[in-house]
């Protein structure tokens, strides 16, 4: 859990990846003492999340021009990071890659290429979204 306390007496650190049960103990030093003076265990329940919320930005999918840079950043929300995405049904245009979240290349074709991109969370949720991409001369 926490590695680091902030400003204020806020506890920093990164959230849990995994769903599960932290404890971790706080102890309270009043300023000037040298021993804390109260103690207390408290946990951190992190659920299973549902499916991740998968958005693909369709303003930026539905159109290029062969020749010009094609470029899409592909987010989702919900799940447990590092999340992998993956084309699993059809192809970018040729030129057009997926690496991680980021769709981008420059088109080599005309044409319409469909193609259903997959999400998953380290906890194994995944989300698809299918779409198309249209590349005009």
């Amino acid at each position: 859990m926490p590695a680091t306390y902030g400003a204020a007496g806020t506890i920093a650190g990164d959230t849990p990846t995994k769903p599960g049960t932290y404890t971790f103990t706080v102890h309270v030093t009043p300023f000037g003492a040298t021993t804390p003076e109260h103690h207390r265990d408290l946990q951190h329940h992190r659920r299973a999340a549902a499916a991740a919320d998968h958005h693909v930005p369709r303003h930026l999918l539905q159109r290029g021009h062969r020749g010009l840079v094609l470029s899409a950043e592909l987010f989702s929300s919900g799940g447990y990071r590092p999340f992998i995405w993956t084309v699993t049904v059809g192809q970018p245009p040729p030129g057009v890659t997926l690496t991680g979240s980021h769709l981008s290349g420059t088109p080599a074709t005309v044409g319409t290429s469909r193609l259903t991109i997959k999400v998953t969370g380290s906890a194994g949720n995944h989300a698809p979204e299918s779409g198309s991409i249209t590349i005009s001369p």
